[in-house]
């Protein structure tokens, strides 16, 4: 018997139960799961991110297109004489009252001045023409603006009437 308790004090001890882990195949396979869906998450988030910036993009092309038409009609409007000068692409717009609006024309952008204020508009002019039909007897300036806006080409025409009372010039003098 002392022999017997010898024995099992000194025999290493075999554990009946097994350790609870995961194998180095689970691990690996649960790696490549996440790396596929960080993947397909991160295309996601990069193909969103273009897309919001299209549509920002546009969207501010759109403005500055509402913004630059409607500002030249108004002032087209409002002006009593109009003169263009084709060496520096400058239209000149004198109101009433005196005041006077100068509108410089390049491709991609119009800068309108009033009263030593800027304000740049970021519209792509594909063609312009001005005009001044003098043989009318209502004295009628012309002008046509081919402007690009995003895939379209517009073409707006504006028409500026003086009736006889208001002509800026006698032809009985």
């Amino acid at each position: 018997m002392k022999k017997n308790i010898i024995k099992t004090l000194f025999q290493p001890v075999i554990r009946s139960h097994k350790v609870k882990a995961f194998t180095i195949a689970e691990t690996l396979i649960n790696i490549l799961i996440l790396s596929i869906i960080s993947a397909m998450l991160y295309i996601f988030l990069t193909t969103m991110n273009k897309q919001f910036s299209l549509f920002e993009r546009r969207k501010l092309a759109t403005l500055d297109y509402q913004v630059f038409t409607g500002s030249f009609s108004t002032d087209m409007y409002n002006c009593n004489s109009i003169k263009f000068q084709d060496s520096e692409k400058k239209l000149e717009l004198t109101y009433y009252n005196g005041d006077q609006v100068n509108y410089y024309f390049s491709n991609h952008t119009v800068k309108r001045e009033m009263n030593r204020e800027e304000a740049y508009f970021d519209v792509y002019l594909v063609d312009y023409t001005f005009e001044t039909l003098e043989n009318n007897p209502n004295y009628i300036n012309y002008a046509q603006l081919k402007l690009k806006i995003l895939t379209d080409t517009i073409t707006r025409y504006y028409v500026k009437y003086y009736p006889l009372s208001e002509k800026k010039y006698n032809y009985l003098q």
